[in-house]
């Protein structure tokens, strides 16, 4: 949460070590319970400071894979949603739609919620 502020107050670098020293507890402990937020947030941050694409989609992918191993299903809506854009913007629509039609398809309820909304948004211009 402390990262996540950091953040959103145009603090990168200490948000940015906040995230290290969280991703570090994560691997030390064994308890990988935020570890796709932890992803997702650093991705965020590859992509609004860095405009480094190549660690934004390996930041992604990871929060994704976290939250598929974890069936944490908003938490991997989230990361197939933001991992969707950069490969829309890509060309690579078919991987984007493979990761996030899945998942979207699985919520039966909650359709008004801002992630839903936005992953159908997606979903529709990746179609």
């Amino acid at each position: 949460m402390l990262a996540e502020a950091y953040a959103h107050n145009r603090e990168p670098a200490v948000a940015d070590r906040w995230l290290d020293d969280v991703l570090g507890t994560i691997e030390r402990t064994a308890e990988k319970l935020h570890l796709p937020e932890a992803c997702l947030l650093k991705a965020r941050l590859e992509a609004s400071e860095r405009h480094n694409e190549p660690a934004l989609e390996r930041w992604l992918e990871r929060s994704l894979e976290a939250a598929v191993e974890q069936q944490a299903k908003f938490s991997e809506l989230r990361a197939a949603t933001e991992l969707g854009r950069p490969r829309l913007a890509q060309g690579r629509r078919a991987e984007a739609r493979e990761a996030l039609e899945p998942v979207y398809g699985w919520f039966t309820e909650g359709h008004a919620k801002r992630a839903l909304q936005e992953a159908a948004d997606l979903l529709a211009q990746l179609r």
